[in-house]
């Protein structure tokens, strides 16, 4: 265990060999020797390599939860492309905090200021603490918001809301890590700071984006916009089809009327040549002959 090359332990003056005058307390804290597997000095690169990938390949894992948070809260950023100015601010103030904390625990437990019996205590102060340490920040992001017009006070207040909470959640496991991995014999410094930005990576994204719809009332808006969008998606094929029926009918209707016309113009052309016809008869036959009426003429003049 890594805290055991911490840990100081102080000897009294009747433990001390040799002579000479006897020194102050402070003087005499030693650090305890540690195991050869927990000596930094007897380490090469292969051991280090070997302690800590695995670790940070499961905590890498485990941040690919943040792109589906994103991917949860796509209509959010889309509204308020804003709110995604400060992700990374809100990502690494938790980390941030939350590794202050797991470092002063740390520390705290190597010179035996605190034991597993404080949990409870050094729990609640560093969560107050965290708390203060954001809301003192997001103040401050808040009268940003106020002189910056691209931005927006609503934004500001998302921001400024999210970062005390986030910061408290951040010191909670912090705090909560460090002693879990004394407790069980896991070297802190190792587990407890990457699991801790894991954790508080991911549900800080969902603080920050929870308040960001109920800030900016944009829940109600996307859930109408998917209904309108399933509603035209669902309507689409019919309406393609009765669509398509029309125009189907239409040009049937459109061929009849065409052929009809056509049927209509053909006769009128037959009945105009016949009319022509008969007229270029009548025009080119010769006249009717008149015997009749001449020998009936010249037999009554002679009579």
């Amino acid at each position: 265990m890594v805290l055991s090359t911490f840990r100081i332990e102080k000897t009294s003056d009747k433990d001390r060999s040799g002579s000479g005058p006897a020194r102050p307390d402070r003087e005499t804290d030693h650090l305890l020797p540690s195991a050869d597997g927990d000596d930094y000095s007897r380490q090469n690169v292969l051991d280090i390599t070997k302690g800590r990938c695995g670790w940070l390949l499961t905590f890498c894992i485990g941040l690919l939860v943040s792109a589906i948070i994103v991917q949860r809260f796509e209509d959010l950023l889309e509204h308020h492309v804003q709110l995604s100015f400060f992700v990374p601010l809100v990502m690494g103030h938790g980390g941030n905090t939350g590794s202050q904390a797991v470092s002063t625990i740390i520390r705290a437990l190597a010179l035996r200021q605190i034991s597993q019996r404080d949990m409870l205590r050094t729990v609640v102060k560093e969560s107050v603490a965290g708390a203060l340490m954001g809301g003192v920040i997001g103040a401050c992001i808040i009268l940003v918001s106020m002189v910056w017009p691209d931005l927006g006070l609503k934004v500001g207040l998302t921001v400024g809301v999210a970062l005390p909470i986030i910061s408290m959640w951040a010191n909670l496991v912090g705090a909560v890590l460090t002693l879990l991995a004394d407790r069980f014999k896991l070297d802190p410094a190792v587990t407890s700071v990457p699991l801790m930005t894991t954790i508080v990576d991911a549900t800080g994204l969902i603080i920050y984006f929870y308040i960001g719809e109920l800030f900016l009332d944009v829940s109600s808006h996307a859930a109408v916009a998917h209904a309108a969008t399933g509603v035209a998606a669902a309507v689409a094929p019919a309406a393609a089809a009765a669509a398509t029926k029309a125009a189907t009918a239409a040009g049937s209707k459109g061929v009849a009327a065409a052929t009809a016309a056509a049927a209509a113009g053909s006769g009128a052309a037959a009945q105009a040549g016949k009319a022509v016809k008969d007229a270029l008869r009548k025009i080119l036959s010769p006249p009717p002959p008149l015997g009749g009426r001449g020998r009936g003429g010249v037999k009554g003049k002679g009579a």
